[in-house]
């Protein structure tokens, strides 16, 4: 894929897909492929951390409709946190880094929710 198509199908996918690809594009990793069961999963994970008030990974990722053998999860909150401020706090953070930019991924899907003013991003990763 050239740099010019690879641009374009960044900007197609979600904003936060776009922007974890786009880190992993400036290292010569491939992108992630962007998964509707993924993203299903990572929705109803940030709904329920919205609901419930708490902040905290699930060690048990819920991924209904896809078969992975291996998964993990980002996590970001902040007032009005944008996409792109979600993956440049994971991408200050040694362990998130590593999670994003790692090879044994190959399929993402980012969800969202809000809770009074703070926006929850989570990142589902998988294999």
């Amino acid at each position: 894929m050239t740099s010019a198509a690879l641009l374009l199908s960044l900007a197609a996918l979600d904003p936060t897909v776009a922007a974890v690809n786009a880190e992993r594009a400036r290292r010569a990793l491939p992108p992630l492929a962007s998964s509707v069961v993924l993203e299903r999963s990572s929705d109803r994970f940030a709904d329920r951390l919205a609901r419930s008030g708490r902040f905290a990974h699930d060690a048990r990722i819920r991924v209904d409709g896809g078969r992975f053998s291996a998964l993990g999860e980002a996590l970001a909150r902040g007032d009005g946190l944008s996409p792109a401020d979600a993956v440049r706090a994971w991408m200050d953070s040694p362990p998130h880094r590593r999670l994003v930019l790692s090879p044994r991924y190959t399929h993402v899907g980012a969800g969202a929710a809000r809770a009074g003013g703070t926006t929850i991003r989570v990142l589902h990763l998988a294999r």
